[in-house]
């Protein structure tokens, strides 16, 4: 949980507990952003203030470098160089630019953002009955138990064709509502 608590709080003001590699400091972790040059850091724990002091900068790294781990490397240490560090404690906030917890935006944070289709919202606000609702949301999302859906979860029946239309069609949801008479 510490790293999606991790994902909601970032640092204003930069001290002794802000990380380097995983904290919120700049617009995203720069695990995250310089993944190549991650993958050679000596210590993945680091506090961003050992990061800004460290003399020469290659020392932080296990040498030799892959050239993309380079560029990432100059590139974080331009970054690092345009800090200024600050003598007092370091001053956390979250993504929501508050420095109070709030159960609604966390939540919402944590759940996303997904783009629903309309037809959920028109099928959920209809009046019909809920059982109706549920069977057609089942329909919609492929998991009405039709022989197909059971063919593909490997459930072993005698026969998997249509036994409304006595053909030799598999019973799918497409068949049973649109092709079978």
């Amino acid at each position: 949980m510490l790293d999606k608590f991790k994902g909601m709080a970032k640092v204003q003001r930069y001290g002794k507990t802000c990380y380097l590699w995983e904290d919120l400091w700049d617009n995203e972790p720069m695990a995250h952003k310089f993944p190549e040059l991650y993958s050679f850091a000596k210590k993945k724990k680091m506090v961003l203030k050992d990061g800004i002091s460290q003399t020469p900068f290659h020392n932080l790294f296990n040498l030799p470098l892959s050239t993309q781990a380079h560029s990432q490397m100059i590139q974080l240490q331009t970054r690092l160089q345009q800090i200024q560090l600050d003598k007092s404690a370091d001053k956390w906030s979250y993504i929501w630019n508050s420095s109070k917890f709030l159960v609604k935006r966390a939540y919402k944070h944590l759940k996303g953002h997904s783009i629903l289709h309309p037809v959920y919202k028109w099928l959920w606000n209809s009046s019909c009955e809920n059982k109706h609702k549920v069977f057609f949301w089942l329909l919609i999302n492929d998991r009405l138990s039709t022989r197909e859906l059971l063919k593909r979860k490997n459930m072993e029946l005698q026969d998997f064709s249509c036994v409304l239309c006595l053909g030799a069609v598999e019973e799918s949801p497409v068949h049973l509502f649109l092709e079978c008479p």
